[in-house]
């Protein structure tokens, strides 16, 4: 993630939706080990998205395969 006065910024990409709409990044916490965060996305620009609140600036999100995550957490359709 890189911290920007205008606020935190991620690869759209690395932005998923729960069943409810909620917004969440996996943060990459080292050898196949996630946490989900909740974010709350500003807006979206150029592919990518700026975030009103999230994880701390610096911290390593999925940017690929997080759709596989939360379908791998909550299991297909849910």
């Amino acid at each position: 993630m890189a911290g920007k006065s205008a606020g935190l910024r991620v690869p759209w990409s690395a932005v998923v939706h729960d069943a409810h709409g909620g917004a969440w990044v996996y943060q990459s916490l080292g050898q196949g080990a996630y946490r989900r965060r909740r974010v709350e996305v500003r807006s979206v620009r150029n592919g990518a998205a700026f975030l009103a609140r999230g994880p701390e600036a610096g911290a390593k999100v999925v940017s690929a395969g997080a759709a596989e995550l939360i379908g791998a957490e909550f299991g297909p359709g849910k």
